[in-house]
């Protein structure tokens, strides 16, 4: 069996890949925590046009999907969107993760409230 060890340089120190992975995602949960501060809830639930996803619907699709790959994919247990209550919480769909909605699915999806949103994300990375 042939294991691959990856280690990535930079800035002068050296990490391997899964400490490469957990910064990057840290990094990008520290922007994007930032960018949620400064916007309304108008902003957060706009969508360019009819069909188009709102920022919104792309966090809670992000978290779903991230939640899907590390928790029943690569960790072999159960989601914690339907073990840990959080699909209750947020108020979204049974069983989905936001993959090819419909136009009409889009508009009838129950927008979840933000920090409900956030508290799930930061869930599925613990």
């Amino acid at each position: 069996m042939l294991i691959l060890f990856v280690i990535t340089c930079y800035n002068g120190g050296c990490m391997d890949v899964k400490q490469v992975l957990i910064k990057s995602l840290d990094e990008s949960q520290a922007y994007l925590t930032k960018t949620l501060n400064e916007l309304t809830e108008e902003d957060i639930t706009w969508s360019p046009k009819l069909g188009s996803n709102s920022i919104i619907f792309i966090l809670w699709h992000l978290a779903r999907v991230e939640d899907i790959w590390i928790n029943r994919v690569l960790t072999k247990s159960k989601e914690i969107y339907e073990s840990e209550g959080w699909r209750e919480k947020l108020g979204t769909p049974v069983k989905e993760s936001g993959f090819q909605y419909t136009t009409e699915e889009l508009q009838s999806w129950p927008v979840p409230q933000v920090d409900i949103l956030q508290r799930y994300a930061t869930a599925v990375r613990l």
